[in-house]
């Protein structure tokens, strides 16, 4: 069974408790558990960070990001969808991107986290 490899990428309303975002973030993790897809990695911005343009009247927003993993083809756009729907009706989300990775991709988010984690030991 050939495994499938994907980003979701969102963007949260500034603003909210930290709690609020947890929550947040966890439910789409849920979603992707629940759909028998695997995270396999996720990713937050440090902080706020500038919108290239306004959205939804917010200036600012939390970039994040997970990356999962799909057992099948038939399943990945059943999962997607769910994913996409609950980021769709969500007012705390701004917006959203799902791609399917690349082999080259994933060689690439490989060697962002290995750099990442050298950063982090670095730093204690």
């Amino acid at each position: 069974m050939q495994v499938r490899n994907y980003d979701i990428t969102f963007i949260i309303r500034p603003g909210l408790d930290q709690a609020t975002i947890i929550a947040l973030v966890e439910k789409i993790k849920d979603i992707i558990d629940k759909m028998g897809a695997k995270v396999s990695r996720e990713r937050s911005s440090k902080g706020v960070q500038p919108l290239a343009y306004t959205i939804d009247r917010a200036d600012t927003g939390i970039y994040y990001t997970i990356f999962f993993q799909v057992e099948s083809s038939k399943n990945s756009s059943k999962v997607i969808d769910k994913i996409e729907q609950f980021c769709r009706v969500n007012i705390n989300i701004l917006r959203f991107l799902t791609i399917a990775l690349t082999k080259h991709s994933l060689s690439y988010y490989k060697e962002q986290a290995k750099m990442d984690l050298i950063k982090k030991t670095k730093k204690t």
